[in-house]
């Protein structure tokens, strides 16, 4: 065999085992990664959240769309929703079946918090306060994982909710009428494309202007506009939300 014919075949035998070596290295990789809490998370068109201290809060995918459909009925802000999927694909740090365990020892008579999601029941124990985890059963197994993300699980209604002031009218916002006069559509185009910093569940009515908001179908919605300190909060009648406007939110000519 000639010099060269055999250096070639070499190197093809070199680049062989470093391909397999790469391969090897990736199928352990995979082997060993954490496995998510749910291998079914697709699909998951709604959502359940109960805790003992907690108003119950529900959501629905409708149309693509995620709407909260408890304790209000309305558009739901997309970020918090990620968060609440991202439940199902949290890493799992390790399993072991029920039967092995006692279930009041790890906080699940009864469970800190009750998640479903789609079909699947997820109940919240009680932490490892040294790994700083939590325990979590579903169906006839417990996992432990992270306990940061239990935090979401706590969160009021209020914090769920799109910050949008008009997410949900159909078809957007067509005019606003204060004192029987209507706004100038520049300033319906402005107030319309607002989004808040905050949306806080309504208390007792404050004092300001009265807005009658109508959407692209005709339908009228209630709000008022008042001042929150040195912002300005737009405030729905049905649901009753609040939604903080952004520092230096001016209106200048509405009534």
């Amino acid at each position: 065999m000639k010099r060269q014919t055999r250096q070639t075949w070499i190197l093809l035998a070199v680049v062989a085992a470093l391909g397999l070596a790469a391969i090897g290295e990736t199928v352990r990789d995979r082997r060993n990664a954490p496995r998510p809490l749910l291998a079914d998370s697709a699909h998951i068109d709604t959502i359940a959240l109960e805790c003992a201290q907690c108003a119950p809060r529900r959501f629905q995918r409708v149309q693509g769309r995620w709407d909260m459909v408890a304790p209000w009925v309305v558009p739901a802000d997309p970020r918090e929703i990620d968060r609440l999927l991202g439940l199902a694909t949290a890493p799992v740090r390790r399993r072991f079946a029920i039967n092995q365990v006692d279930p009041a020892t790890l906080g699940f008579v009864p469970p800190f918090a009750v998640v479903q999601l789609g079909k699947r029941r997820i109940e919240f124990g009680t932490t490892d306060p040294i790994n700083h985890a939590r325990y979590v059963r579903s169906g006839d197994t417990v996992a432990v994982i992270a306990d940061r993300i239990s935090v979401v699980l706590l969160e009021p209604p209020e914090r769920f909710v799109d910050a949008g002031p008009f997410a949900g009218l159909h078809n957007g916002v067509v005019a606003i009428t204060e004192a029987a006069a209507d706004w100038p559509a520049a300033q319906v185009q402005a107030l319309a494309a607002l989004r808040a910093d905050e949306v806080r569940a309504a208390a007792e009515p404050l004092a300001g202007r009265a807005l009658l908001v109508r959407d692209g179908a005709g339908r009228n919605h209630r709000y008022l506009l008042a001042r929150d300190g040195e912002r300005m909060l737009l405030r729905r009648e049905e649901p009753p939300l609040g939604y903080v406007l952004p520092l230096g939110t001016t209106l200048p000519g509405a009534r």
